[in-house]
């Protein structure tokens, strides 16, 4: 393989896939054609990192000194080793990331649960609400939401604000307010509970 042709295939593996999943997607279903573009768009920084391991790999194979076959068993342990860290570092994002998201799953149906058990918020609605999210706002301390809006509907629907404290390590709820008004009727930039 010519090394054109490695930087071409390889290099930019990411991008083919991408234009693949994307033709594919177009023939089946064109629904899909709203989501699918962005596909392109992510596969240009990974091009980056796959270029990156091109490169290094050409410029071993280009330093090391011996004949071809030497050449080319050392820049074969090179690529994989960099096709390895790039999986495994892969996998880690991803599984921290799944983490990250159970983690918010259980608290947020703590927080709900929360929400339904308090007596303000029965006194309000009634002894059987439902308690729906509504939106959750994400901490500026960690990636942990913050602040959670659920709706809860029982006799009528109101919208509980909790807050969430975590200053021991442990979710500590409170309920900041219940308010009527509806995300879509607040006003933007303004505190909910001060509407």
């Amino acid at each position: 393989m010519t090394r054109t042709a490695f930087v071409a295939l390889v290099g930019l593996l990411p991008l083919w896939v991408a234009i693949l999943v994307v033709a594919y997607m177009a023939v089946g279903d064109s629904s899909t054609l709203v989501v699918t573009p962005w596909l392109v768009i992510v596969a240009v920084p990974a091009c980056a990192v796959s270029l990156l391991l091109v490169f290094v790999t050409l410029a071993v194979h280009s330093g090391v000194k011996g004949d071809e076959s030497r050449k080319f068993k050392v820049s074969l342990v090179v690529f994989t080793v960099g096709v390895a860290a790039i999986a495994i570092t892969a996998l880690l994002f991803l599984h921290q990331r799944q983490t990250l998201e159970n983690d918010v799953k259980r608290e947020t149906q703590m927080a709900s649960k929360f929400v339904a058990e308090h007596q303000t918020v029965r006194l309000a609605v009634g002894d059987a609400p439902k308690v729906n999210l509504s939106s959750r706002t994400t901490s500026r301390d960690g990636p942990m939401p913050g602040k959670y809006d659920f709706s809860v509907v029982g006799s009528k629907t109101v919208y509980a604000i909790v807050t969430v404290d975590r200053a021991n390590g442990v979710a500590k709820f409170s309920l900041a307010c219940i308010t009527p008004l509806s995300l879509g009727q607040r006003e933007a930039f303004k505190d909910a509970c001060a509407q």
